[in-house]
C-alpha cells in the first residue's frame, strides 16, 4: 500500500467499530473521580513532540507514585474517554498523578515514533515527579493493547541507559507478535476478524520491520526482557493475543524477572476498558497488584 491508501484504510478501521461495545462516558461519571486533567507538549528527540495528558487528583499523597499510561487502539486510535476515565479512576483511588501518553498515530506516524514518544514521555514523568509531590523511584507503567507494546520497549530501552527505572510495570493484551500473520493465530469466535488485526498491523510497520524485537518484544533477546521490572500480564481469554502475551510473561520469568501472569477467560480484547465481561474484575486485579508493589517498596 501506498501512504494515501493506508491513510484511507486507517480511516475506514477508525470509524467502524469493532465487535466491543463502545461505551459512552457521560460527565456524571468523569465527576466521580475529580481531577485536573490538562495537556502538556513533551518534546521527543529525533521526533515529533508527543501530547502528555497529566492527571491531577484534588489532593496527591506527598510521596506517591507517579503512573503514566499507554493507551491501546491498534496504534491507530487515539485516546479516548474511556482512556481518560480509567486514568482519573487510577490517580484518585492511589491520591498520585497520572500521565497519560497521547502517542502519534499510524500510518502518519508509524514504527518507531511512537516507541520515542513513549520512552521520552516516561523520562518527563520521572524528572517532574517531584514537582508534583510525587516519588520518582515510584514510577510505574501500565499500557493497553499497543500501548502495552510501547512499555514493554520502554522497558526494554533500559538495557541500554536505565534512567526510566521503572518500581513495575502492567501491561494488558498486548500486541508483542506482529510477525505472525493474524490468519495463523488462535482465533476463538469473539474474537476480532484477522484482516481487522492484518490491518493494524500493517499501518503500524511494513512487513519487513515486524520481526524486529521493538516491534514484536516476544522476540526480544533475553539481556532486554530481563530489563524489566517486576510485571503483571493480563490477557483476555476469547482474545488472539492471549497466547503470545503469556508466552511473553513466560520468557519473563525464564530471564528472572518476577511476573504475575493472570487471564480472564471468556473476557475479549479490550474488556476492562471498554467495560465488558470481567472488566471490574480486571481494574480490580490491577488495584491491587500497584498496592502490593507500593507496599513492598514502602518497606
Amino acid at each position: 500500500m501506498d501512504q494515501k491508501e493506508k491513510q484511507t484504510l486507517a480511516q475506514a478501521m477508525r470509524a467502524s467499530s469493532p465487535k466491543q461495545a463502545q461505551p459512552h462516558i457521560s460527565a456524571e461519571e468523569m465527576d466521580r473521580y475529580p481531577c485536573s486533567v490538562r495537556p502538556v507538549t513533551v518534546e521527543v528527540p529525533g521526533e515529533e513532540p508527543v501530547q502528555v495528558y497529566l492527571t491531577v487528583p484534588f489532593q496527591v499523597t506527598p510521596g506517591a507514585p507517579i503512573l503514566v499510561n499507554c493507551h491501546g487502539g491498534g496504534f491507530i486510535r487515539g485516546r479516548s474517554d474511556r482512556d481518560e476515565l480509567f486514568c482519573r479512576r487510577l490517580a484518585c483511588t492511589f491520591q498520585c498523578v497520572v500521565a497519560d501518553v497521547d502517542y502519534a498515530l499510524a500510518p502518519d506516524y508509524p514504527f518507531p515514533t511512537a516507541v520515542h514518544q513513549a520512552r521520552a514521555a516516561a523520562l518527563w514523568a520521572k524528572d517532574q515527579a517531584a514537582g508534583l509531590d510525587c516519588d520518582p523511584d515510584k514510577l510505574i507503567l501500565l499500557g493497553q493493547s499497543a500501548g502495552g507494546n510501547l512499555v514493554a520497549n520502554v522497558c526494554m530501552a533500559e538495557a541500554d541507559e536505565a534512567a526510566v527505572r521503572p518500581l513495575a510495570a502492567v501491561i494488558t493484551y498486548a500486541p508483542l507478535d506482529l510477525q505472525t500473520d493474524p490468519v495463523e493465530k488462535f482465533h476463538p469466535e469473539r474474537d476480532m476478524p484477522a484482516e481487522r488485526a492484518r490491518g493494524y498491523n500493517a499501518l503500524y510497520c511494513p512487513a519487513d520491520k515486524a520481526g524486529d524485537w521493538r516491534v514484536s518484544p516476544l522476540f526480544a533477546p533475553a539481556d532486554r526482557l530481563a530489563a524489566l521490572p517486576q510485571t503483571l500480564v493480563i490477557t483476555a481469554g476469547d482474545d488472539s493475543l492471549a497466547p503470545e502475551d503469556e508466552e511473553f510473561a513466560l520468557k519473563l520469568a525464564r530471564a528472572g524477572v518476577e511476573v504475575t501472569c493472570k487471564r480472564f477467560a471468556g473476557c475479549v480484547h479490550g474488556f476492562f476498558i471498554n467495560r465488558m465481561d470481567a472488566w471490574e474484575d480486571g481494574i480490580a486485579l490491577i488495584h491491587r497488584y500497584l498496592r502490593s508493589v507500593l507496599q513492598e517498596a514502602a518497606r
